[in-house]
């Protein structure tokens, strides 16, 4: 297995932080690409992986925003069906003061034929899906004591899973989080 991975950056941007917890007065974009790929191993067989993955980053002045697209192939080898998802999310914050910072997200991958990668569908956030599609809609409150060092998120989300026959099924999740990283 491996990854090749290329970014491009301009202006002060911290690529590993969300939020402009900074309150940079200057405009800071990235924008990133990694190409993955590996061969796993099961008692069902081999099966190669190759994942794609573009993401991008704005911010200035407190408001940030980020998105990111990844396209998959998985190919079990000695039979079964190619699975081909993709999807992407986009979010985007504003401090509404030095500690303070407001949120919003969407999210949707595309399970091609009902079989999502662990990894993608963790992404979103919640576990894997048995069925076509899955739809994220998602508000967060952020308050930093400490930067990213030491953060409490209270968020919101709302699932909509697209099975491949049946009715669609909607699931709602609060998250409370404290955040240390020393």
């Amino acid at each position: 297995s491996g990854a090749v991975s290329a970014r491009y950056k301009h202006g002060e941007i911290d690529v590993f932080s969300e939020g402009d917890v900074g309150m940079s007065s200057d405009l800071g974009a990235s924008l990133g690409a990694t190409y993955y790929i590996a061969t796993n191993e099961s008692a069902a067989g081999e099966t190669d992986l190759s994942i794609i993955n573009i993401d991008a980053m704005l911010k200035s002045n407190g408001f940030s925003v980020a998105g990111e697209y990844f396209f998959g192939n998985e190919d079990p080898q000695g039979g079964g069906e190619d699975t081909e998802p993709t999807g992407f999310y986009v979010q985007a914050g504003y401090m509404l003061d030095s500690n303070l910072e407001v949120g919003a997200r969407y999210g949707y991958i595309d399970c091609d034929n009902g079989a999502c990668f662990r990894a993608n569908a963790a992404r979103f956030g919640a576990p894997p899906v048995a069925g076509a599609s899955q739809t994220q809609w998602g508000a967060t409150l952020n308050y930093y004591w400490w930067a990213h060092h030491l953060k409490a998120q209270l968020g919101y989300d709302t699932f909509y899973n697209e099975p491949i026959s049946g009715d669609e099924v909607k699931a709602n999740r609060w998250t409370l989080m404290l955040t240390g990283w020393f």
